[in-house]
């Protein structure tokens, strides 16, 4: 069985470039790349078993998901750590179709999750943000930690005011997704600035980017992704919960921390409904159930606890152990593009 054949079989139309965003399709070589060659090692995996085609998966009295599960304990026998299983397993699923949930493998913990946040592992990158010829980058990178791909096309005509009146960087980014950063009130004329001018401080001319290939290096951009999460998140918690700090001795303090907690419930509610709104732009055939079970996430009250791992994780480096689930919900659509927590609080916020 050919290479294309092989993949054909297993991703079927999976892996597809296109310029525009499509449901279950990759459109990036830095995705596609590593898929293929982890597709290839599945397939090759199979082979061994007999399986060449995909209707040999039910000849061998397999289904999709019990195969998947076999080869996941297959890579689990081996030794390899939780965060390649997954790596490995996530183009077989999307290739046939499964569900990632479905399979039962290692839990990923952010304790496990190191790249790029430990100075050994970006020497590079470190020296060069020292750099005073980077200071320019470094600092843009600070409120719009988008990936170099992306960062080459910005340009001040990327910032815009949504529809809730929030200012924010728009461009498309890893995978032709749509990176949405949100600018706080106090770092737009900022970044302004740094997408309009150039190194000198002139003015750019239409069609012009501050910004060329050869200023993004290897510098540590997930180390700005990283911080920029946090910094969001501890803003907004900062921002709905001022209120339990205020003092309540007194008729007129405990009337003013009164004022200030329903001002903070009004405006999280406001961030709610943004939140939801763009999540059904943004998933347009979820059912209503699906869209009330969302906004329900966020209305209840509860702080989200973390556990496990990640709690061991988030102590050991004094990092929060409960956060305002709102909070991180912001932090997750409007700095990592995310539409839900988990991946937020292990690989960003518990670093």
């Amino acid at each position: 069985m050919s290479r294309s054949e092989r993949l054909n079989a297993v991703m079927k139309r999976a892996v597809a470039r296109s310029d525009e965003k499509e449901v279950g399709k990759l459109t990036n070589d830095v995705t596609i790349k590593p898929y293929r060659r982890n597709i290839e090692r599945f397939c090759n995996w199979a082979k061994e078993l007999g399986i060449t085609r995909y209707h040999h998966i039910n000849e061998f009295g397999y289904t999709p998901t019990t195969l998947i599960q076999k080869y996941a304990d297959h890579l689990v026998s081996t030794g390899l750590k939780a965060t390649s299983i997954h790596t490995y397993l996530a183009p077989v699923c999307k290739g046939l179709g499964i569900c990632m949930s479905e399979i039962e493998k290692p839990a990923r913990l952010s304790k496990d999750i190191v790249k790029n946040t430990k100075l050994r592992q970006n020497a590079a990158g470190a020296k060069q943000m020292n750099d005073p010829a980077n200071a320019r980058l470094c600092k843009l990178a600070e409120f719009v930690p988008v990936r170099p791909q992306a960062m080459v096309k910005l340009a001040a005509v990327n910032i815009r005011v949504d529809e809730n009146g929030d200012n924010i960087v728009v461009i498309r980014d890893k995978g032709g997704k749509m990176s949405i950063q949100l600018l706080l009130p106090h770092e737009v004329a900022l970044v302004r600035h740094l997408l309009s001018t150039d190194a000198e401080g002139r003015p750019l001319k239409p069609g012009e980017r501050p910004f060329s290939t050869k200023d993004l290096q290897q510098i540590a951009w997930s180390k700005f992704r990283i911080e920029r999460a946090q910094h969001i998140e501890e803003y907004f918690e900062k921002h709905f919960n001022a209120w339990k700090t205020m003092p309540s001795k007194t008729l007129e303090d405990r009337k003013r921390r009164a004022e200030a907690k329903a001002a903070a419930e009004r405006e999280k509610k406001e961030w709610i409904d943004k939140i939801v709104a763009k999540y059904m732009k943004e998933h347009p055939k979820d059912t209503k159930e699906k869209v009330d079970a969302y906004r329900q996430r966020l209305e209840n009250p509860a702080p989200i606890s973390i556990r496990g791992g990640n709690r061991e994780r988030a102590i050991a480096l004094g990092r929060p152990t409960e956060y305002d689930r709102v909070a991180v919900r912001i932090a997750s659509v409007y700095a990592l593009s995310h539409w839900v927590d988990e991946s937020t609080i292990r690989n960003y916020l518990t670093k």
